[in-house]
This record gives structure tokens, sequence and C-alpha cells, in this order.
């Protein structure tokens, strides 16, 4: 296991295909955040690539992401759903910390999604 350049990162994620998953949160199945920040980490690990699975802790819920610790930018989040960089801040809003691709833009979510707390676990 190793920690990759960012580049490298980068390029895991484009080929993996864990954000084509459906996210699902009904009574019948579930596959929420965690699931997707499960199975990034589980494909990188595969590949060799070292990636934590980061808990992004809010007042009401939370939200799961993932994060490698580059050779050459050092910690970088990604959210493991959409594969957009994350910034994430301690009392600031989620949405506010996703790095969009060019031509989106997030609203604010109808809960509260200021970061409490950030957990990265390796």
């Amino acid at each position: 296991m190793r920690d990759p350049t960012y580049e490298e990162a980068v390029s895991f994620l484009e080929r993996d295909k864990t954000s084509d998953n459906e996210y699902n949160n009904d009574d019948y199945g579930v596959y929420v955040c965690s699931h997707f920040a499960r199975d990034v980490c589980n494909n990188a690990e595969a590949e060799g690539l070292r990636c934590a699975i980061v808990h992004l802790i809010y007042i009401e819920v939370g939200h799961a992401i993932v994060a490698f610790d580059t050779v050459d930018e050092g910690l970088v989040y990604f959210d493991a759903i959409t594969d957009e960089r994350a910034n994430p801040e301690v009392g600031k809003r989620y949405y506010k910390c996703i790095v969009p691709r060019p031509g989106f833009y997030y609203l604010p979510p109808d809960n509260d999604d200021t970061i409490l707390d950030i957990l990265v676990t390796w």
C-alpha cells in the first residue's frame, strides 16, 4: 500500500466506477454515502493506493467522503458520490466546501450541513 501522487488519485477516481452507482435510501435497499466511500477505498486499496474514509459530523446527520494523503499535495479530499474535490473545514457548511465541476454549483441543502468535526480513518 502506498500514498499516490495527486494525479494518480484523480486518475484512479476517473477510472473507478463507484460514482456510477445509484444513491438509494429507501426501505427496500440502502446504498448511501458511507457505502460509496467504502467502495472507493476498497477499490483504491485493490490497486495498492492508500485511501481513507472521512466522516463529516453535522448537527443533525453526517456525510462520508474519502481522502488520499498524496505525496505532492498532502491530504486531499473527494466526495465519493460525485468524485468532486472537497475542502472540508470545521465550522463551514459542506456544500460550500465542494469544488464543483465546471458549469455546476450547489444550493444549500434542507438540512444543516455545518461541519462540527472531521474524522479521518485509515
